[in-house]
């Protein structure tokens, strides 16, 4: 039954016999050992996958490599003797069991891509979010970035005007201050000046009274 059924296909039919179905067929299975027993649970997963794409690849002839089988069987058992009666039934029994199990297969990988589908569109909508935040976070980021260049650029503006009208208020203030100089000391001199004349004239007022005198 593994060389015409496939490993996996096989021990999926003989797995669902009843346990005297399976003494016409268990010389046929080959017996596993526990290491493989446990590392075949721990593929289950793995390997169910592998065994939908198997069926699916052979469902239009399985009935054919079955009837294959059974009439090599038939051969095989007739000297046993079994009957051909109960070797028709685990036939029937074994292709009813088939079509349920691709059903089955079918319908538990038609669960889990529904599943998968939701997760993956929760999954889009959770990463659309973040980026969406992502996002908002850089633009902040960015706005302040710019805020604080725009406002370093302004200080320095300022800084520079400031320093300018400085310079020119101190040219300006000095200037101010050396024609308010310039003009004290003209006074001053002019001032100086008309006391020295005041003072001479004044001097020789007497004298021309004690010549007329």
């Amino acid at each position: 039954m593994a060389r015409e059924l496939g490993p996996e296909l096989a021990n999926i039919v003989i797995d669902t016999l009843e346990p005297s179905q399976r003494s016409a067929v268990q010389p046929d299975r080959l017996e596993l050992s526990d290491e493989h027993s446990t590392q075949s649970r721990h593929d289950t997963e793995a390997v169910r996958g592998q065994i939908h794409e198997h069926i699916l690849q052979i469902g239009g002839n399985v009935s054919h490599r079955v009837d294959g089988y059974w009439r090599k069987r038939l051969k095989q058992t007739a000297a046993a003797g079994i009957s051909s009666d109960e070797v028709d039934f685990i036939k029937f029994d074994c292709r009813q069991k088939i079509g349920i199990a691709r059903d089955e297969e079918r319908k538990r990988y038609d669960a889990l891509l529904e599943e998968m589908e939701a997760r993956l569109e929760k999954r889009f909508w959770e990463e659309k979010g973040n980026l969406h935040r992502s996002y908002a976070e850089a633009r902040q980021l960015w706005g302040k970035f710019v805020c604080q260049k725009v406002r370093k650029q302004a200080k320095d503006m300022l800084c520079k005007i400031a320093s300018y009208y400085r310079a020119k208020l101190e040219r300006e203030v000095s200037g101010r201050m050396k024609q308010e100089k310039d003009r004290i000391i003209k006074e001053m001199e002019q001032i100086v000046k008309t006391a020295v004349e005041t003072g001479l004239d004044c001097a020789e007022v007497p004298k021309c009274e004690d010549h007329f005198g």
